[in-house]
């Protein structure tokens, strides 16, 4: 008898470890906020009918749905987005809250690329961008934008929405009709957050972040419009904002990619000289950032971005001969055509001379002097437009030697090693000419008179040699060799 008393025990004990302990919404919300998102996913299937039970069960299926959505986000397993929308639209249905329905509404629309059916997926993406929406305009309605210090869950879920609905924006591009409504979203989404005062953060982390945020949401505004067309405007904005993350290093070469990719996207489809002039002086400033131990890469993007900005220089040229006849602007917040030309030359200028020393280290000499006439037609100067004259002048000095016994072509490497030589010391001359009378020579000028006295005197250009070195040598002197 005792013995069947102990087995008893000892069966109801099992029994008792074995079952899962059931846990109030707390638990759920504690592992949601420490990310232990798989944890908190097996005790919801675990408890899944004491859950039901459990007086607050929406606010327990809720972290359930928001816990598989952020798996899904890792892992990308499309089960995971069932199972979350399920939970989700469970909780909605019993007790409505803007957290529930807005993770509802970012689950819908990331599973609309599951769906075949044009009906269905229009159908899924009006659930998904009303639960996205409404949520977002009842928190709206608990924060002041003028007077307050948004939360960060209002600009996390801000973010979020503007992702989402730029996403839907390009899905959608064969949609006229469509894209009209998701740009005025958008449009309504940008505009609320001109009203922020970053000054009102309460540290200078929050007035910076809040800065960032109200550029970003100006910039989309204005993209909106750019080009007249908001499928061209939402990928260069993509694009933006993927160059921004792109840090020179190896580890964000993927944000390089994608900011390229995304301009070209808006190349293919752009409409207005201006707005094409904008995307390849996009192009040409993301060039001159690329680092890479390949130089064969190096090269080919120096190259890429130097022909967007010749494209875009060559636009703005006739862009502005038209000007004066056609005036008036091509689509709303057009850029200043004097802010973009000035960009569009430093590009140029940057990727022309990377492009310049590439192929010299490469001892691509026919490729150097292939861009002289680009080198010595742009009336604009740049930082290290000097060194690349310089790289012009070693080349022909070259060339020069190598057909020495060929007179034709060796007086023409002379002529081109002496245009280039002297256009390199001008410009260092205009910049110690800035500095003052009386000033020192700096280094680099001293380099670039030193060169072309050089050049002078091996190819026989003596008289002009010695009436340079009477008034520069004297001070060249104590500056230093070239280097």
């Amino acid at each position: 008898m005792r013995l069947l008393r102990y087995a008893t025990l000892a069966l109801l004990c099992a029994a008792i470890v074995a079952a899962p302990a059931v846990a109030g919404w707390e638990s759920y919300k504690e592992l949601f906020l420490a990310s232990k998102f798989p944890q908190l996913t097996a005790m919801c299937v675990a408890n899944k009918d004491a859950i039901q039970a459990d007086p607050s069960v929406d606010v327990i299926l809720k972290y359930c749905g928001m816990a598989e959505l952020a798996l899904y986000k890792k892992d990308g397993q499309t089960e995971r987005l069932s199972t979350a929308i399920d939970y989700l639209e469970q909780s909605v249905a019993i007790r409505y809250s803007e957290e529930a329905a807005y993770h509802l509404g970012l689950a819908r629309l990331k599973a609309l690329d599951r769906l075949t059916g044009a009906k269905d997926q229009l159908a899924r993406e009006k659930e998904g961008l009303n639960d996205l929406w409404e949520s977002l305009l009842k928190m709206h309605a608990t924060e002041n934008f003028s007077r307050d210090t948004l939360s960060n869950t209002m600009l996390v879920w801000s973010q979020n929405a503007r992702d989402s609905l730029i996403e839907r924006v390009l899905n959608n591009e064969k949609n006229p009709a469509r894209t009209h409504l998701l740009a005025a979203m958008i449009r309504g989404l940008a505009d609320r957050f001109t009203m922020i005062n970053p000054d009102k953060g309460e540290t200078e982390v929050r007035k910076g972040n809040l800065k960032i945020f109200k550029e970003w949401m100006r910039e989309l505004l204005e993209l909106s419009y750019f080009d007249n067309n908001i499928i061209v405007g939402m990928y260069k904005y993509r694009g933006d904002r993927q160059q921004e993350q792109y840090d020179q290093t190896p580890a964000t070469d993927d944000h390089f990619t994608r900011a390229l990719y995304n301009y070209n996207e808006a190349l293919k489809r752009v409409k207005t000289n201006k707005a094409r002039a904008v995307l390849s002086s996009d192009v040409a400033y993301l060039a001159t950032l690329y680092t890479s131990s390949d130089k064969e890469k190096l090269a080919a993007y120096y190259k890429l971005g130097f022909d967007n900005a010749n494209e875009g220089l060559q636009i703005m040229r006739k862009l502005n001969e038209r000007a004066a006849s056609v005036p008036g602007a091509s689509y709303p917040y057009e850029v200043d055509g004097s802010e973009l030309t000035a960009k569009l030359q430093k590009s140029f200028g940057a990727n022309l001379t990377g492009l310049a020393y590439e192929h010299y280290l490469r001892k691509d000499y026919a490729s150097i002097v292939g861009l002289r006439t680009y080198l010595f037609d742009a009336g604009f100067d740049w930082e290290n437009k000097s060194v690349t004259f310089t790289l012009l002048a070693e080349t022909a000095d070259k060339l020069a030697a190598e057909h020495y016994h060929q007179p034709e072509i060796f007086k023409s490497y002379k002529a081109l090693c002496l245009a280039a030589s002297s256009h390199a010391f001008k410009l260092v001359m205009k910049k110690q000419q800035q500095r003052g009378r009386g000033a020192a020579y700096s280094p680099e000028f001293c380099r670039a008179y030193q060169y072309y006295v050089n050049y002078l005197n091996r190819f026989g250009e003596t008289i002009e040699a010695r009436d340079l070195s009477s008034q520069y040598e004297q001070g060249c002197q104590n500056v230093g060799a070239p280097q």
